[in-house]
């Protein structure tokens, strides 16, 4: 999607903040100013990617607001609900260019856009880069809730800890306490929604000379498999899954097309396609025990 916009104030988890504006589900929440404007652009000449089958806008904390949008080259106008909860506005066309702006309102705050058919299997990735998991408190639980109801999720996965994996840590009492209250968090809120636990990757550092594994991330994945636990949610150790110790460092030194960088902390791209299959790997074949256990 070719992506452009101007004229907005933006609020995040990982950045700046107003106590008086509520985040958005994917933690964000953009303000309009004047002569604001948004712009979405279909990719050409590639498989599902090339149209929008219909696009569905996200707001709240409206007051008299209207929008004004261009479905490729026609041009409609439209008024907001008014109200603090979060609503969607539906455009049920398909189009290849979209483009909005709102009309600066008394009151408006704008959360995300999306592109969704009612076909497929669809990732919203709401990337923190930076963040622990525990700045998913700062949005409220009835904005999560209120959300659920408009744009439910049948897996919610979260995805920490490679922020939270340090040597000079010597427990891990002060995240326990936050993110497991994070997690229980994150259940009600969703509640017809399952809830996967992913354990802090592979991470490598030179302990006395030697590039090794990190001890304190064993000490973490530890930790994430008693809140999973104690949540009642589903628990994946993808450090293992990867291969244990010392992964990070056979795939960073790979001398053709590494699956981590030479930081031995984050995948490459093609890291992320390997990490991608072995998850799809594992949800398939516990579906299938799941299905023969049923049979008997």
């Amino acid at each position: 999607v070719i992506h452009s916009f101007n004229n907005w104030n933006t609020y995040e988890i990982v950045g700046k903040r107003n106590d008086s504006l509520p985040l958005g589900p994917a933690g964000y929440t953009f303000i309009p100013l004047e002569d604001n404007m948004v712009s979405y652009r279909a990719a050409k000449n590639r498989k599902r990617l090339n149209r929008f089958p219909s696009v569905k806008i996200f707001y709240g904390q409206c007051q008299d607001g209207s929008i004004q949008y261009f479905v490729n080259d026609s041009a409609y106008r439209d008024t907001l609900l008014d109200g603090y909860k979060i609503h969607a506005f539906d455009v049920n066309q398909s189009c290849t260019d979209f483009r909005f702006r709102i009309p600066v309102a008394k009151k408006l705050a704008l959360y995300g856009v999306s592109f969704e058919s009612n076909a497929g299997v669809y990732v919203d990735n709401f990337s923190m880069r930076g963040n622990s998991g525990i700045g998913l408190s700062y949005v409220k639980e009835k904005m999560y809730h209120d959300f659920d109801s408009l744009h439910h999720y049948d897996l919610i996965i979260l995805s920490y800890g490679l922020n939270v994996a340090n040597e000079k840590s010597p427990n891990y009492d002060w995240y326990v306490r936050s993110m497991n209250n994070t997690m229980a968090m994150i259940k009600r809120a969703f509640p017809h929604s399952s809830v996967m636990v992913v354990g802090c990757s592979d991470r490598a550092d030179k302990i006395d000379g030697e590039l090794q594994t990190m001890p304190s991330v064993k000490r973490l994945i530890n930790e994430q498999r008693k809140m999973a636990a104690a949540n009642q949610l589903c628990f994946w150790n993808l450090q293992q899954a990867m291969g244990g110790d010392s992964t990070m460092i056979r795939w960073a030194e790979m001398d053709k097309r590494p699956l981590a960088n030479k930081d031995y902390t984050h995948i490459t791209f093609n890291g992320g396609k390997r990490v991608a299959g072995i998850l799809l790997q594992t949800l398939l074949y516990e579906k299938e025990k799941y299905e023969r256990r049923k049979k008997r």
